[in-house]
């Protein structure tokens, strides 16, 4: 159940339907925020016939009172958490009738993802005999602090599934039906008297003799057009699968097509294991990350899933 309408009311209810006399509101750490994988669905909206809107409530102050709270599951290689968001709220609810028996009312409930913000849990307090005096409410733990930077604004991905569509003249090179792209970084580049921001595309490499880093490559890159992991906060993640270079075309170009003349710099991987690349993969220092004016003779390509 759900902490953000629960009441003593409703706790008193279910706690009579279990066969005691007396029942209330419940919250310690274990119970309210549980660590580990949270549960697939969960319940609000109770309604008995004897069940009313009143009770005690969690206690919170300060911004924390009007901040979602995030859990911490884990950090990846880039010290970045993995927020506890699930499905978007209002995915898939449904209403549902608690079973019961002659003796007791019928209750029903919401089922949905997961709980509104802040996310807590009810738990209830069962009784024969009458409880003593409840204890004050529980102050709630602080949220981990907000999660990096985002990182999509520093990547472009270039295909069907982007606002910024494949070429033409490379994806003539693909199979009929492909939604893999390639990408370009944004980079600190030398240029005359100065050092300016430039959108440098990232070169192909060996991808067969390099099958480990080429993956881990692909996932990063497309973890970044997501801005993940801090996408889970909003129910996905992604997954990617490295395809074959582009070939840089030759030309003559037609517009809308990819005129390497039209690049001043190139984003250059040496592909290195273990993988260590920099949060930020511009942000890798060389030899495993370059920029370089020298064009590329391919372009890394990889399909980018978000299921």
């Amino acid at each position: 159940m759900c902490d953000f309408d629960f009441t003593d009311a409703k706790a008193e209810q279910i706690c009579k339907n279990l066969g005691f006399n007396y029942g209330r509101k419940y919250a310690s750490p274990v119970v309210t925020f549980p660590s580990g994988t949270p549960p697939l669905r969960v319940a609000f909206g109770l309604s008995c016939a004897t069940a009313t809107a009143t009770g005690r409530r969690l206690r919170a102050g300060g911004v924390e009172a009007a901040a979602k709270r995030r859990d911490l599951l884990a950090l990846d290689q880039w010290g970045e958490y993995e927020v506890d968001g699930g499905m978007p709220v209002d995915t898939f609810p449904y209403d549902a009738t608690i079973a019961n028996t002659s003796v007791v009312p019928t209750c029903s409930i919401t089922v949905r993802q997961r709980c509104e913000s802040p996310f807590y849990y009810a738990g209830v307090e069962c009784s024969k005999s009458k409880l003593a005096a409840a204890p004050p409410p529980m102050a709630v733990p602080p949220s981990p602090p907000p999660p990096p930077p985002v990182k999509y604004h520093m990547i472009k991905e270039f295909s069907l599934r982007s606002s910024n569509l494949l070429e033409p003249n490379l994806l003539s090179q693909k199979p009929p039906v492909f939604y893999g792209g390639r990408f370009e970084l944004d980079v600190t580049a030398k240029v005359p008297g100065a050092l300016r921001k430039v959108w440098a595309p990232v070169c192909g490499f060996d991808v067969v003799a390099n099958a480990a880093f080429a993956n881990a490559l692909a996932l990063h890159m497309c973890k970044m057009v997501e801005n993940c992991p801090t996408c889970l906060t909003n129910g996905y993640s992604v997954s990617s699968v490295v395809a074959t270079p582009f070939v840089v075309p030759a030309g003559p170009y037609a517009a809308g097509e990819f005129d390497p003349n039209n690049r001043t710099h190139w984003s250059v991987i040496t592909p290195t294991l273990p993988y260590s690349m920099a949060r930020l993969i511009q942000d890798t220092p060389a030899p495993v990350f370059q920029v370089v004016t020298t064009p590329c003779t391919t372009l890394f390509a990889a399909t980018c899933s978000v299921p």
